[in-house]
This record gives structure tokens, sequence and C-alpha cells, in this order.
């Protein structure tokens, strides 16, 4: 039978039981280190991690970067799910500050469309959720105000400068 055991985590909150391959999968992912302390759960005695495992596989960050990742544990923990994506919305911003006159909202939505990816590929995608959130909404208020200007100057040509020429 496969001994399991529980992680003690530094707060003392436990984790498990995990079986010594889930634990290897951890230390690999990062998830815990070699001075992690475990707990065997039919006995109770608390060992390191190195204690458990004398050879240790290599943790990601300490493998060759040429190497192609074998499986999705490989892969560093910092990186998004797979298959999502955040959008930018840098094309419209663009579009929003050329196209309809408002630049200094469309340059806003440009600085926030901006940081999207590269905030995406830090892993924090929380942060780059809300970034594209507000590049789209400044986005939309620079295609507002923009627009709302063009009918106003409209309604200027044709009301004030259009009954000056009648007289």
């Amino acid at each position: 039978m496969n001994p399991t055991f529980f992680y003690i985590a530094p707060d003392g909150a436990r984790y498990g039981p995990v079986t010594k391959d889930e634990l290897n999968q951890w230390f690999i992912q990062g998830r815990i280190f070699e001075t992690a302390i475990l707990e065997e759960a039919s006995t109770g005695k608390r060992l390191s991690y190195a204690e458990l495992i004398p050879s240790r596989p290599a943790p990601a960050a300490m493998r060759n970067p040429y190497e192609t990742p074998r499986s999705p544990a490989d892969y560093p923990r910092y990186q998004p799910a797979y298959g999502e994506v955040v959008p930018n919305h840098l094309a419209k911003a663009i579009i929003s500050a050329l196209v309809c006159g408002c630049l200094p909202l469309g340059i806003v939505a440009i600085v926030h469309a901006a940081q999207v990816d590269g905030v995406a590929r830090s892993g924090d995608i929380a942060r780059a959720r809300d970034l594209s959130r507000k590049a789209d909404l400044w986005a939309n208020w620079s295609f507002a105000v923009g627009i709302g200007w063009g009918i106003l100057w409209v309604l200027f040509e044709v009301l004030v400068v259009g009954l000056t020429h009648l007289h």
C-alpha cells in the first residue's frame, strides 16, 4: 500500500492526504520546497520533503529553459489557464482616439489597452481583465464624446452659420 502524507503549511493548515507522486508534482510545480514539513498519515511522524525523497525531481524553475515541457505540470505556475485570452481592445482604443476626435479619452484607452498583454503574461489575470475593461470603457467614452462633438458641430454649422447666410 502506498503511504500517504499531510503537508503542514507554515500557518499550521494541513493539506492532504497525498501520495509521494503527488508530493513530487507539487515540488516540480513549486508549490512546496525541500524544507516542507510532512506528516505521515498512519503514524503521525513528521519529516521534511528532503528526508522523505532524497532523490528529488528538479523543480520547473531549475530545468533547462530550452527543454520542451512534457506535461502541464512542467509549465511555470504563473501562466494563465490554457485557452484563456484577455482582450486588450487596442485597435478600438486607437480608432476611437484618431477617428472620433476625442484624443484625451482615446489616449487613456490606449494606455490601459497597452498594459493588458504584459500584465496577463505576468500571471495577474484579474488585473489584466480590469485593465481590459477600463480600456473598453474609455474607448467607448471616446467614441461617444467624439460623435457628440461631431453632432454639435453639424448643428452649429446648420443653425448658426446657415441662418446667417440667409440674411
